[in-house]
């Protein structure tokens, strides 16, 4: 199978180059002028530089292709440029699926995000369902990505067969360019590890669902064979507050610590401060990011789980394998192959 895939430098990107090369697939990788693509360049994918607005350039990589998956994105979750996320997750997926449409793609798998579903108000996870429900500068992310579905459905209306899925948290290790192993690092590591050495340790009061990248692979692929078009699929995990992800953390490392809750409304309270640092400088302060975190961030993955097969692995596993307690998942591996 002849399969595209932009943003195949990200970290979402080099797992599932890593995965498709794995299976024998053609992979041409759609990538920004100038990003790096070594952790890609070992697996024999073609590369192709080019914006994602760039319309020409993108319908020349979409020639021939049975399958996009379209994983570029924009992830910062405050932007200092707003309209530069606009154009990279709205615009560009935009573009995208109208060139999918034109150019007779087979198929355009479209990596949203659960951000694009919205934040419960309660800890009651969310499903494909929820009426999404944030509104101001501060969810500019969130909603960049919810216009970014809009725009795709707009496109399967007029022909595009264009599957939706809405991954949670990913965590997991980085990838070697050769797809075989473990590269150094762990996307998820300063929250699993958080307060690691500390006494006293401050926690938000909120919570997260948590994905590992494979299973969230495995659900894309799973989406390109039996995702239903025009559906969307939440790729989650399991749901967890920030205090048990502390707890859990502290006792696998050995470690007696006082967890501090910090009040859900403290995390808001960053929103107005990093506007007005931003004012000040010019620029965000790192904590902007965590201006959502007094929430409980959750979502039901029971679609996925009954219509594509999807099978995360839990919190538990996701943890042992970031501290290093039992051996490493194998990387390349997989449940599903298309």
């Amino acid at each position: 199978m002849r399969v595209l895939i932009t943003g195949a430098t990200g970290f979402l990107g080099r797992h599932l180059c890593a995965r498709l090369a794995r299976f024998g697939h053609r992979i041409t990788a759609y990538h920004r002028p100038g990003s790096r693509t070594d952790g890609i360049r070992g697996l024999g994918v073609e590369l192709v530089a080019g914006e994602l607005h760039d319309a020409g350039r993108l319908s020349v990589a979409c020639r021939n292709q049975d399958l996009v998956i379209h994983a570029a994105a924009d992830i910062r979750g405050w932007a200092a440029d707003p309209a530069a996320q606009v154009r990279t997750n709205v615009d560009g997926s935009r573009v995208a699926a109208r060139t999918c449409l034109s150019s007779g793609v087979g198929r355009l798998i479209h990596v949203s995000s659960v951000s694009a579903v919205g934040i419960p108000g309660d800890d009651k996870p969310a499903d494909e369902g929820f009426e999404f429900n944030l509104r101001g500068p501060r969810f500019a992310y969130h909603i960049s990505k919810k216009r970014a579905e809009t725009a795709v459905l707009e496109t399967v209306r007029k022909g595009l067969d264009a599957v939706i899925v809405n991954p949670a948290s990913i965590f997991g290790p980085m990838a070697q360019p050769s797809g075989q192993g473990n590269g150094p690092g762990y996307r998820g590591s300063e929250i699993l590890r958080k307060g690691a050495g500390q006494r006293i340790v401050p926690i938000f009061a909120g919570g997260r669902c948590i994905a590992h990248v494979e299973d969230v692979v495995d659900g894309i692929l799973a989406a390109i064979q039996s995702g239903r078009t025009g559906e969307r699929y939440i790729l989650g995990g399991d749901n967890v507050s920030f205090r048990d992800i502390a707890e859990h953390s502290s006792r696998a490392r050995n470690e007696r610590t006082t967890l501090v809750t910090l009040p859900a409304w403290s995390s808001e309270l960053l929103a107005p401060f990093a506007a007005g640092v931003r004012r000040c400088r010019g620029a965000l302060p790192g904590c902007a990011v965590h201006h959502a975190d007094g929430r409980f961030q959750y979502y039901c993955s029971d679609k996925a789980i009954t219509e594509l097969g999807y099978s995360p692995r839990s919190f538990e596993a996701i943890l042992e394998e970031c501290l290093g307690l039992k051996p490493k998942a194998v990387w390349a591996g997989g449940k599903i192959s298309v």
